[in-house]
């Protein structure tokens, strides 16, 4: 109630009646926010599921990439690797071990 509306409370049941409009109001309100609440926290669920698959994705990829960087560097050490060594030591003039 607004100062203007302030009615002269003179009875018992009177006081009840106000103070049970006040708590029904604001349980109203209450509910009301925590439906909105409820609302943003699943379209935050739904975002943080989409986030997930996402990363998941990226990790594949990643794992993909590792495989295809391991096999690149295993047959460089083993094909390249040995003949650029040889390359340099006979330019170098170089004893071989």
């Amino acid at each position: 109630m607004s100062p203007k509306n302030h009615k002269k409370i003179t009875t018992m049941d009177q006081l009840a009646v106000i103070i049970s409009n006040g708590f029904q109001n604001n349980q109203e309100y209450m509910d009301k926010r925590f439906t909105e609440l409820s609302g943003e926290i699943s379209e935050v669920k739904e975002d943080l599921n989409e986030v997930k698959k996402d990363l998941s994705e990226v990790k594949k990829d990643l794992r993909g990439v590792k495989t295809k960087l391991d096999t690149f560097i295993d047959d460089y050490k083993d094909d390249k690797l040995p003949m650029r060594v040889e390359y340099i030591e006979n330019v170098l003039n170089l004893h071989k071990k």
